[in-house]
């Protein structure tokens, strides 16, 4: 039988989205606050992209005045009338108090499930009496796959020459020395030449602090120095001092941060995820989901990495697995070079609701993705 899912918009509508991935309903009803019509349209692009789910007609958005309970009452009782061979569910969450009660009245005289989303819970209120509380638990292939997303993974640790463990550490010496390693890297970068035993870079052009952090990752494991060479093991290793070591830290400091009472912030943390797509593949670099909700970096360590086109695809790639349901977090090892190109790549960037963090905030980053998780600097729904 089909599910009709009655929602009610009239506040911020993050509960509306995740009763909709819980609960996979064929088609939704919008009972809409006069006052906050352009919820609805969030609500809306937010949900177009989810898998097999079919957006609501004109005539299944109602609009009603938010304080007033005999109105809501008759138009509640008459989307029940309307879908009365169907199944219905109402999401009492999204609204204010009087459409909620008025809900709620409704769903207990007809006999009708009803609940409430309570951070990473659903309650429910009708319906379910045999089970009253339902913890939401999605992990990031679900989460994905509910907005018709199949991912695979680009990096693994197991394709190193190194052990995860060495990985984390080596990327965090990158990550707090990253005013002098910025340098260092770039010249590996240009510099690394393919040899029988893997790649050689000259210490030669290396200043003193870019020679110590390169002896601190000899005694790490991650790389080998022999003389005045640098040897780096294969073109994995590479490929993780070309930038998937930024990749690393992040996930780390976001799989690792917890709350006062040391609980971790987020459910779920992945790495280095390929999105299949009709055009093209898309990357996210690093994943989180706190209750239910996606935060997700783009880690750039090119040697121009504030380009408009970074943001776009990091945007772009929102607007695939919920749009403003989601954080968007740009993370890099580099600085500015000057206030004009701070200032362009800022204000680029908080058009499109993208947090920037650049090499002198990066130590920071757990910090960082904590407030996303929890206050946001840009809405979500």
């Amino acid at each position: 039988m089909k599910m009709i899912q009655v929602m009610l918009v009239g506040g911020r509508q993050t509960p509306n989205v995740i009763g909709v991935m819980k609960f996979s309903p064929n088609q939704i009803v919008l009972i809409v606050s006069k006052d906050e019509r352009k919820q609805k349209d969030i609500l809306l692009d937010s949900l177009r992209s989810i898998k097999s789910l079919n957006p609501p007609d004109d005539e299944d958005i109602i609009e009603v005045d938010a304080y007033d309970f005999p109105a809501n009452l008759v138009a509640i009782r008459g989307v029940c009338n309307k879908y009365h061979n169907k199944q219905i569910q109402f999401n009492l969450t999204g609204s204010t108090k009087i459409m909620a009660l008025a809900g709620y009245e409704i769903a207990r005289e007809k006999e009708i499930a009803s609940f409430y989303v309570a951070g990473n819970r659903i309650l429910w209120l009708t319906g379910q009496e045999h089970q009253a509380i339902e913890k939401i638990d999605l992990n990031i292939k679900q989460y994905l796959k509910i907005f018709g997303r199949d991912i695979s993974h680009k990096f693994k640790f197991d394709s190193l020459s190194f052990d995860k463990l060495c990985a984390i550490n080596a990327a965090k010496l990158l990550a707090i020395n990253t005013t002098h390693s910025a340098n260092m890297l770039k010249k590996i970068r240009k510099n690394a030449n393919k040899t029988k035993d893997g790649l050689q870079v000259p210490l030669g052009d290396f200043s003193e602090d870019e020679k110590r952090i390169a002896m601190n990752l000899k005694d790490e494991g991650a790389l080998d120095v022999d003389g005045d060479l640098i040897r780096i093991r294969s073109n994995n290793d590479l490929e993780f001092f070309k930038g998937n070591w930024l990749e690393v830290f992040v996930y780390n400091e976001a799989l690792n941060k917890k709350d006062g009472a040391g609980v971790p912030i987020f459910d779920y943390c992945d790495i280095s995820l390929e999105i299949k797509s009709d055009q093209a593949e898309k990357e996210i670099d690093v994943a989180c989901i706190h209750e239910a909700q996606l935060i997700h970096c783009s880690c750039k360590t090119d040697g121009d990495p504030f380009k408009t086109a970074y943001l776009d695809e990091l945007h772009s790639i929102s607007n695939m697995i919920g749009g403003r349901f989601c954080s968007r977090v740009f993370v890099t090892n580099a600085v500015f070079p000057d206030k004009t190109k701070q200032s362009q790549f800022l204000d680029q960037a908080k058009e499109r609701e993208i947090v920037v963090v650049t090499g002198n905030e990066l130590a920071n980053i757990g910090k960082i993705l904590f407030k996303q998780a929890k206050k946001p600097e840009f809405r979500r729904v």
